[in-house]
């Protein structure tokens, strides 16, 4: 696990630091390499991983081959990105041999490109490191920092849980109660729609956890035969703000906001504007796979 360690602990411009929460799982047991089912299991629980964290509203910033480093706007968030991350796996992943240890921690960090510097990235790590099987570790901050529901829902106090070093969420006994809290919360904000068209075919998103793949592979919602497109490119789900979108891929992905003009994204998320086009691999200026999308506020 040093390789995911040693990714967030490098240098990084401390200018600009900002309040984040900060999640790191970790994907444990049957390290056989010549295990193909294993392998195979392994791959699918770290994609339901980084799923379950970007329909939460997470940015997942890092991936390992046995852990992702997820950033949440607040620490609300950070709590329901674990729990539908350990809901997601916990059968799967016990039939397979492995178990998801999650760590969370939340305060200033500071940010550039796919860098990230800061104590709560230091705790998530320990955290997660220190977490048993299928358990959440969270810093006496994070729960601190709880919106007054959730905290009633945990149990837990601000004051007294602030100088605490590391709390246990209980998401087994609270887990329904934690994402039902999350869902009626995105619900009251005005809702939006998100549709995209790429040829004759044109799919709409409407529900609030709906999760929308790009990619070449046979099983993406919008298929892109380009070989330029990586099998699973890129994904978009929604966050506090809107639409985003997460590269995947080896080559980036070519984003047009109407008004804004094209950028590039890779490994990196990055949000949709009103209205624009979404190219996978190449600009695109310079390819006919163009995938167009709107957001619709409806009533």
């Amino acid at each position: 696990m040093g390789g995911l360690d040693q990714a967030f602990t490098g240098q990084a411009e401390r200018s600009g630091a900002r309040a984040t929460s900060v999640l790191v799982a970790r994907i444990t047991g049957n390290a056989n390499p010549c295990d193909t089912r294993g392998e195979e299991a392994r791959i699918r629980c770290l994609r339901s991983l980084m799923q379950a964290a970007e329909i939460s509203g997470g940015r997942v910033l890092r991936q390992q081959r046995d852990a992702v480093l997820v950033l949440l706007s607040n620490a609300d968030a950070a709590v329901a990105a674990a729990t539908r991350m350990q809901a997601s796996t916990a059968t799967s992943s016990a039939e397979a041999g492995y178990s998801v240890r999650i760590g969370l921690a939340s305060g200033p960090v500071t940010q550039r490109n796919d860098e990230v510097l800061g104590d709560p990235v230091n705790l998530a790590l320990q955290f997660s490191r220190e977490a048993r099987n299928g358990q959440i570790l969270a810093s006496g901050v994070t729960t601190a920092n709880l919106s007054p529901a959730l905290q009633t829902t945990l149990g837990v106090s601000a004051g007294a849980d602030e100088h605490a070093v590391v709390r246990e969420i209980r998401w087994r006994d609270k887990g329904i109660e934690l994402l039902a809290m999350q869902k009626e919360a995105r619900a009251a904000r005005p809702h939006t729609v998100l549709q995209l068209q790429h040829g004759e075919k044109t799919i709409l998103r409407r529900r609030e956890f709906d999760y929308v793949t790009l990619g070449r592979d046979d099983r993406s919602h919008i298929v892109v035969s380009s070989q330029l497109a990586s099998r699973r490119h890129c994904t978009i789900s929604r966050n506090e703000d809107g639409f985003v979108l997460q590269d995947h891929s080896r080559n980036g992905t070519f984003v047009m906001v109407e008004g804004d003009g094209e950028s590039f994204l890779h490994s990196d998320a990055g949000q949709l504007g009103k209205e624009g086009w979404i190219c996978l691999g190449i600009s695109g200026d310079e390819s006919d796979q163009v995938i167009r999308y709107k957001i619709l506020l409806v009533a």
